[in-house]
């Protein structure tokens, strides 16, 4: 494999890699320096630590580069004009303001200095690869938001809420599909997404050459106690479906836990917590940290998690790391999306809110089930979910596809010059 130039272009700084979207990047990037020259360029609203932007150049080299912060729609005038800008255009409004015109004319600039091999970008920064560009180019969506938005209309109540999520589900559908065709290859995370994206458009080129990894020194296992103290939800809760989940466990499914366990404890971990999730603290059962530097001392605590998702989609690095760590977890069918997982064996899986309670209060009160389901768990995301095997995969597919499209330049150049020569000969 010849080692090639990659630019990767992002509107988040993957470093330190503490939510999915950082996570997945900069463990791209990780693996993807060892045989190949990476720049990463971050396109943010402000400048991160000095010293972390030292940390991340280690591995590639770093250019960042400011954009104005996006104004999200808050008056009904904002969100009227918002919305017939994203119509128009195509393109959700809150996309658009994320763009550079600064950043396009670099990115163009250091294709002609560098001669990028290949230019990857994710899910929103997915735009400057719209441009014409001399490279092959991939697009890296974390999940399909279509998808993700049909999901959360099964869940919103309210025709004012449902209104809006019909309306904006339209934009980003053209959004996704209009990309996508402008790209060379667009790589999911899931065999769920590789479908999502072909009914969009059976045209588009999608491939399933990425995956979530975790990882295993952090993430390391250790046995369950022989008593578990409760359970333990984490997740950003700027993303939507992680204070949907927590609210609908503690309101539809934690009852029900504490019916049979009273003792049981909630503890729900991630930054930015809504007021409705803050509230949930009024119950001395549960526990609202917010955000927290190291989240495994809460989990193992715990002994049990949970990811009681509604909406969204991808693979949760939330799940993966619990498997990791020998906590083990119940969780819905959307929250296990790509993962080639059995019930009851390696975690349990369940929809119905009485089945999910049964699962937590088995896990619970039975320690040997635990421990058993905590042991199937590691060896799965050991086998399965090793992030330098999964970067390997998609490095190979990338590296192959490049080496066919230049052998296919070049194959083109010859036939033009060989034309050439039998005019001229005439």
């Amino acid at each position: 494999m010849r080692p090639m130039k990659i630019l990767t272009i992002s509107n988040y700084f993957p470093y330190p890699p503490q939510d999915g979207t950082r996570i997945q990047i900069f463990q791209r990037i990780r693996y993807l320096s060892e045989n190949h020259s990476v720049t990463l360029l971050c396109v943010l609203d402000e400048i991160p630590d000095p010293s972390l932007v030292e940390d991340l150049s280690q591995y590639c080299q770093v250019k960042i580069m400011l954009r104005p912060k996006v104004q999200l729609s808050e008056s009904a005038w904002q969100r009227a004009a918002n919305f017939v800008r994203s119509y128009v255009s195509g393109i959700p409004y809150y996309f658009t303001e994320a763009m550079s015109t600064e950043a396009r004319r670099w990115i163009r600039d250091q294709q002609e200095l560098q001669k990028f091999n290949m230019v990857e970008a994710d899910i929103e920064a997915g735009l400057y690869l719209c441009d014409a560009m001399d490279a092959f180019k991939v697009w890296v969506l974390h999940s399909v938001s279509d998808a993700n938005e049909e999901r959360r209309l099964r869940v919103v109540q309210g025709w004012i809420d449902r209104f809006l999520i019909r309306s904006y589900r339209g934009i980003i559908r053209r959004f996704e599909r209009d990309v996508a065709r402008r790209v060379d290859m667009v790589a999911v995370l899931t065999p769920e997404n590789v479908v999502e994206m072909n009914r969009i458009d059976p045209a588009i080129a999608v491939s399933n050459c990425l995956t979530n990894g975790v990882d295993l020194e952090y993430f390391r296992f250790e046995p369950p106690a022989a008593h578990a103290e409760g359970v333990c939800f984490v997740g950003s809760m700027e993303y939507h479906p992680n204070p949907d989940a927590a609210l609908h466990f503690y309101h539809d499914i934690w009852p029900a836990v504490r019916r049979q366990v009273p003792s049981a404890r909630f503890v729900v971990v991630g930054s930015k917590p809504t007021n409705e999730v803050v509230e949930l603290a009024q119950d001395p059962s549960v526990e609202v940290t917010g955000f927290v530097d190291d989240v495994r001392p809460l989990i193992r605590k715990a002994g049990v998690a949970v990811a009681p998702l509604r909406m969204g989609g991808g693979i949760l690095n939330k799940v993966l790391e619990a498997m990791a760590m020998g906590v083990p977890i119940v969780a819905s069918g959307i929250a296990v999306h790509g993962l080639a997982v059995e019930s009851g064996v390696h975690l349990f899986v369940a929809d119905d809110d009485e089945e999910f309670a049964a699962a937590v209060k088995r896990l619970l009160v039975e320690p040997e089930l635990r421990t058993r389901m905590a042991a199937a768990a590691r060896r799965y995301v050991e086998t399965s979910h090793q992030w330098r095997v999964i970067v390997q995969r998609y490095e190979t597919e990338v590296a192959g596809a490049v080496a066919r499209r230049q052998v296919e330049a070049a194959t083109d150049r010859r036939s033009v010059l060989v034309g050439d020569v039998t005019e001229y000969g005439r």
